[in-house]
């Protein structure tokens, strides 16, 4: 990767870490309902530790992308098949 890449990946990262240290605060003041504030908790604690993963282990992450890249092919291949009679 080159220095671009890494520059844009660790904005990424600190993005991530805001808006995870901001839904925290959502919870704490019950300012939007809980559920909404701990699914942006969640799905930022899952951004930060992803973005943490790609910088530190970029080959290893790039070998599993193709795999989770297939999920929803996946996915909509059997609801296809519950969906069709």
């Amino acid at each position: 990767m080159s220095a671009n890449s890494y520059g844009f990946w660790i904005a990424m990262w600190i993005l991530a870490l805001g808006s995870t240290m901001h839904s925290y605060l959502f919870i704490r003041s019950r300012y939007i309902p809980k559920m909404l504030a701990v699914s942006g908790a969640v799905a930022g604690s899952l951004a930060v530790i992803g973005i943490l993963a790609w910088l530190v282990f970029p080959a290893a992450v790039a070998g599993t992308l193709g795999a989770v890249r297939a999920l929803p092919t996946v996915a909509s291949g059997l609801m296809a098949i519950m969906l069709v009679p």
